[in-house]
């Protein structure tokens, strides 16, 4: 098997797997900028909380996403759900989600998500 290194190579959010019963947060590598999208400018800022903040509610919304079926309880009855002991709501993620912008969910792979339980494939 030969690998080739490339410098400054591979800008691919990471493949789904879990944390805490959740799909992680998609994590990026270099370039910091690929085919017109660039990685979110809070993982760039170097400020750990906003940035532990950001992987905490996009693992949310990426679960949301792509399996529903983890958060079956909390789309149901519309309450909070715990993320290392911080509660979220769906209208805390839906804030969320509207304040991202349409390039980032384009390149975490959350884009056209609907906040309604059971419409969101």
């Amino acid at each position: 098997e030969v690998v080739t290194i490339v410098p400054g190579a591979s800008f691919v959010p990471s493949s789904d797997s879990f944390s805490n019963n959740l799909l992680e947060a998609p994590c990026f590598t270099r370039p910091n900028k690929w085919q017109d999208l660039e990685v979110p400018e809070v993982l760039m800022s170097g400020h750990h909380l906003k940035i532990e903040e950001w992987k905490e509610k996009m693992s949310l919304l990426v679960t949301f996403k792509k399996r529903p079926d983890l958060l079956s309880d909390f789309l149901l009855k519309k309450e909070t759900v715990l993320v290392q002991g911080k509660k979220f709501s769906l209208a805390d993620l839906e804030k969320f989600y509207n304040q991202l912008s349409e390039k980032e969910k384009i390149v975490c792979g959350i884009q056209n998500m609907i906040f309604h339980p059971h419409d969101n494939r």
